[in-house]
């Protein structure tokens, strides 16, 4: 079920829209952070009602959505036609951090 950030980021057209991706330590995140995709409207939730269950469990607490780490990506080759995963994996922790693009 989990897998890291950058399999994740490589991987996006594979996830709905609505997916949210959720990480252990989003502050000090890096392409091999360990991270779950889940729809968080159709998951079991926590006794808070708001967090999937699976995610508290790891202990992993939202990050972006999939549909803003599509905008994160798509932004990024306009600017950066040759950007790779590196690349797509701080431009979405900068999204993350100043809630802006690159």
């Amino acid at each position: 079920m989990t897998e890291t950030l950058g399999n994740i980021l490589a991987n996006l057209d594979a996830y709905s829209w609505n997916d949210w991706v959720y990480l252990s330590d989003v502050e000090n995140a890096n392409i091999d952070s360990v991270s779950l995709v889940i729809n968080p409207d159709e998951a079991e939730l926590s006794e808070d009602e708001f967090t999937p269950l699976l995610a508290e469990k790891h202990a992993m607490e939202e990050f972006l959505s999939v549909q803003d780490l599509k905008s994160v990506r798509d932004n990024l080759i306009f600017q950066k036609p040759t950007a790779g995963l590196e690349d797509l994996c701080a431009a979405s922790l900068y999204y993350y951090k100043n809630d802006a693009f690159i």
